[in-house]
């Protein structure tokens, strides 16, 4: 079974589990997925093509948004400042993976961009 099978399969188990009324926690990782880093300085880093718009369409399918990063722990309120600046909202910011009901992260998936991303979501 492929890996996009699986996250579908998941998401599925997650709707009867949790309820179609009930707000699904879904981790998202800035580095890579949302901020596309150009130099040094993260306040440089250019948006993810359609990073913005799959963020918004999770939040309107109910999702609560949770970023996470684990590079930038003294550079905190830069990322959030950066998130915000990019129109990119949120529910929580963290400095660490959390234990959410989905995660989406660079290292582990590889699917094809946000559209994939949105595409097993559904």
């Amino acid at each position: 079974m492929e890996i996009a099978e699986q996250l579908f399969l998941k998401s599925l188990f997650l709707r009867r589990r949790l309820g179609k009324d009930k707000m699904k926690e879904l981790a998202i990782d800035v580095d890579c997925l949302i901020a596309k880093r150009t130099t040094s300085d993260f306040h440089q880093s250019e948006v993810v093509e359609d990073a913005a718009k799959a963020v918004e369409e999770l939040r309107k399918r109910r999702f609560k948004i949770v970023i996470f990063s684990l590079n930038f722990p003294s550079d905190s309120q830069v990322v959030r400042k950066w998130l915000s600046e990019k129109g990119i909202r949120f529910d929580e910011f963290l400095l660490f993976k959390p234990k959410c009901d989905l995660v989406i992260d660079d290292k582990a998936v590889k699917l094809n961009g946000w559209k994939g991303i949105l595409e097993t979501l559904t």
